[in-house]
């Protein structure tokens, strides 16, 4: 895949496949709250990876942890 440049117009669609390919782990909290006190606590954790990069892993390079 080439690098863009800052001059190259960017679609969406170029940018999810560089996250996709690459991977992203994006996480967050949320707390609802009445009169100072918390009933509702979220903790939102999202992975977002390639299925050809989960199922075969090894295959950019990364060796195996696993391996002997």
């Amino acid at each position: 895949m080439t690098e863009l440049t800052a001059g190259q117009g960017t679609s969406i669609v170029d940018l999810l496949d560089r996250v996709v390919d690459r991977g992203a782990v994006l996480s967050g909290d949320a707390i609802i709250s009445l009169a100072g006190v918390d009933l509702i606590r979220l903790d939102l954790r999202l992975l977002l990876i390639g299925v050809d990069e989960a199922l075969h892993p090894a295959s950019r390079g990364v060796a195996d942890e696993r391996a002997p």
